[in-house]
């Protein structure tokens, strides 16, 4: 089965295993780990803070380690279904199937939902992005073609060689990526996606 919070990707077993934690977990108590799981995202940290471990950890909380495992489980959760551009209806629906109980899905969707736009710029903000290569110049040379290229705006050229199916199936590659950017960019911005 394919999940879109997965971005359309089977749920592998580990994560089964540990959203089947969820249900050990009061309301309240799994509606505070989501918020610091989207906070902790939103502000760029990687774990939770003391004050924020000890919510769990002390008066018959959980153990150190397994609030861990709880909060990094909800922030993957939330970081896969942003970067995928799932709706929190759809993420809600899917925990639902995926064994989550429907009062915890129902939280971790309603936080989502209001830290979609935010969760999603950031993430998007600190994606990798590889320098810019523009192609120069093409000409033929035998039986090669060759790629006469500037990275990056700067004054350093590079020359590739590669045989014409190769650089015909490149061309082919980057005309159908051009026209998928083409219609991404004509769509309108929205706050979430639909369903």
């Amino acid at each position: 089965m394919h999940f879109r919070f997965l971005n359309g990707m089977d749920c592998p077993d580990w994560l089964l295993a540990e959203m089947a934690e969820f249900s050990h977990l009061s309301a309240l108590k799994f509606k505070t780990l989501c918020t610091i799981a989207s906070l902790s995202l939103q502000e760029g940290r990687k774990e939770m803070n003391e004050a924020e471990t000890a919510k769990y950890t002390g008066q018959g909380g959980v153990a150190k380690e397994a609030a861990l495992r709880l909060f990094f489980t909800v922030r993957l959760v939330l970081e896969k279904a942003a970067k995928a551009g799932c709706s929190s209806r759809d993420l809600g629906m899917e925990l639902e199937q995926l064994g989550v109980p429907s009062e915890h899905s129902n939280q971790l969707s309603k936080v989502y939902a209001g830290c979609y736009e935010k969760l999603r710029a950031k993430l998007l903000a600190e994606a990798p992005k590889e320098p810019s290569l523009h192609i120069d110049r093409v000409y033929e040379d035998g039986s090669h073609v060759n790629l006469e290229t500037t990275v990056d705006g700067k004054q350093e050229k590079r020359t590739f060689k590669m045989a014409p199916p190769l650089f015909s199936f490149l061309l082919t590659e980057l005309d159908r990526a051009a026209k998928r950017i083409e219609a991404y960019e004509r769509q309108p911005e929205k706050t979430e996606p639909e369903s």
